[in-house]
């Protein structure tokens, strides 16, 4: 099977995350209008009985004062999912930029069945860096990782890619929970002396598949924790549901409790159940 493509998306350098342009020129006006007083009253300083030599040195002195705005560069993300179907994205941004547009950005890239996501499942999404949740105010710059002389990040392995571009993963909360588990019961298992093979077998999750009448089939894998009542929320944000519409689980013929657990139903791997939407 032939690896998905990285999609492309660079942002314009010059452009700020800000959603509302208007508020950003009304700034950058009132700098350069407190720009022209800076210098209008070092003129008039300089014009108060004062040499020329004397004056041009107080001059010089207030611009030492001023402070020059701080580089922002841009970096490179490179952002992939577990989540099966979903293309990997490559962003530019800048260093101070909020990574909220990185994560809508992917979500823009992704589909389902052919249509884009919806907006429950979007908002549900939530990217990590190295393990750690970021969100959407968060910055390039609060990874705490330094850019080097040739703008480019100087470390690689955990967090960043094969070209030492930062390396994000999305999620959703129950996909992440999994893999959080996953991951302790292997630290588990290598501390108390099994074999690494031992480490990575399946921890008792089951795929299941959810049919409703004219709706594409919804593949789920589930923990014996899992309750029923969780996989009908999956459902109704993988569909696009409303809150108004009740759904309803059935298996050979009976209706699931939606506070049973997958631990204590008599369902199996690969059993499929039926969805009545009312």
């Amino acid at each position: 099977m032939a690896q998905p493509t990285i999609a492309q998306y660079e942002e314009d350098p010059q452009m700020s995350d800000e959603e509302f342009p208007e508020l950003v020129q009304r700034a950058r006006e009132r700098e350069e209008q407190k720009e022209q007083e800076r210098l209008r009253a070092a003129k008039a300083f300089a014009e108060m009985n004062h040499d020329s030599k004397v004056a041009a040195y107080v001059v010089d002195d207030i611009f030492q004062d001023l402070k020059t705005p701080e580089v922002d560069p841009i970096v490179e993300i490179l952002v992939t999912s577990c989540m099966e179907g979903t293309n990997p994205l490559l962003v530019r941004r800048r260093l101070n930029q909020r990574l909220k547009e990185v994560r809508l950005s992917w979500c823009d890239k992704q589909s389902l069945y052919g249509a884009p996501l919806p907006p429950q499942f979007r908002a549900s999404v939530f990217l990590t860096w190295n393990g750690k949740r970021l969100f959407d105010a968060s910055t390039c710059k609060h990874l705490g990782v330094k850019l080097g002389k040739d703008g480019k990040f100087p470390s690689q392995g955990e967090g960043f890619d094969s070209s030492g571009r930062l390396h994000f993963e999305a999620w959703t909360e129950d996909l992440f929970t999994a893999y959080q588990s996953q991951t302790q019961e292997q630290q588990e298992g290598v501390e108390g002396g099994e074999e690494p093979e031992q480490a990575h077998e399946p921890s008792g999750r089951i795929k299941l598949l959810l049919k409703a009448r004219d709706m594409e089939p919804f593949r789920l894998r589930v923990k014996p924790s899992t309750s029923v009542e969780k996989m009908i929320l999956a459902f109704r944000a993988d569909k696009d549901i409303p809150e108004e519409k009740e759904i309803a689980f059935y298996f050979d013929g009976d209706k699931l409790d939606p506070t049973l657990r997958i631990s204590d139903s008599e369902l199996d791997d690969m059993d499929t159940i039926e969805v009545h939407i009312r």
